[in-house]
């Protein structure tokens, strides 16, 4: 990274092989980061379990990749009312990145994207949908394997880690083709039990 920034007194060529293996770095990076948390789920590793408020933390993710969504269109559906969920916070905010990064690598420019979470019974139902194409009927089952991409690029680890994810916190995740593209929804334990009358 430092060899390709301004001052280094690189000609075109050889500045233009340094950002190819820059961004080979990231994407290795990126892998072994996966492939790490992929087995520390595997192996039982103990979540970190506090009453966390969903809503900010999915702000937090979407403030993150605020450059990764400047040309999308991004529509929320978080309910200030929320009752916190208990869950692992860094591991939820690595569930919603990997569908937040999958959904933005799916939708057009000026596509939209929506965030947005629910209660029902005892649980948040959140889901991250997106303006995009269709999965194909055949890919929904194996959409959360491991090493399942639909794209020329990544690791085929980040739905299959949100899976493990959402599964470690006693919960489900699916996607479902709707009429402007594929919703991403997953369940987590709330905090608090909510009454119903």
């Amino acid at each position: 990274t430092a060899l390709a920034g301004p001052g280094t007194g690189l000609d075109a060529e050889h500045l233009e092989l340094v950002h190819g293996l820059d961004r080979e770095a990231t994407r290795l990076d990126r892998l072994v980061g996966e492939l790490l948390t992929m087995s520390r789920l595997e192996s039982g590793q103990d979540l970190m379990l506090e009453a966390r408020s969903y809503p900010e933390i999915a702000g937090a993710v979407l403030e993150r990749m605020a450059h990764q969504l400047a040309d999308r269109r991004l529509v929320l559906r978080l309910p200030d009312n929320l009752p916190a969920v208990q869950i692992d916070e860094l591991q939820v905010d690595r569930l919603l990145t990997n569908l937040v990064d999958n959904a933005i690598d799916f939708t057009p420019a000026g596509g939209k994207i929506e965030v947005g979470a629910r209660v029902e019974g005892e649980q948040l139902v959140g889901w991250v949908e997106n303006e995009g194409p269709m999965i194909p009927a055949a890919d929904l089952q194996s959409i959360f394997d491991k090493f399942w991409t639909g794209r020329g690029s990544g690791t085929g680890l980040g739905l299959a880690i949100a899976r493990l994810i959402v599964e470690r916190h006693g919960g489900t995740i699916e996607v479902r083709n709707r009429r402007t593209g594929p919703r991403f929804q997953f369940t987590l334990p709330l905090a608090v039990t909510v009454s119903r009358r």
